[in-house]
């Protein structure tokens, strides 16, 4: 399932748990039940920029975002 910009998920579940991951995603604030917004998805390289509800908006790698398990929020 992809997500949309403008669409509203929360962090359901982390499908990979190597420790670089974990700490990357510690590192951004991003753990189970955080609340994110998109705010785009960049077709180039499948990157997209977030926004948690605390906090600035980054992007993520494709790589990064597709071990993120969301539903909607």
């Amino acid at each position: 399932n992809t997500c949309k910009p403008g669409e509203s998920v929360r962090i359901a579940a982390v499908s990979e748990t190597t420790d670089g991951l974990l700490r990357l995603l510690d590192a951004k604030g991003l753990r189970i039940g955080t609340t994110l917004s998109v705010q785009d998805v960049h077709a180039f390289d499948g990157s997209m920029d977030i926004k948690p509800q605390r906090g600035s908006a980054f992007s993520l790698s494709k790589d990064v975002s597709h071990h993120l398990q969301v539903e909607n929020a």
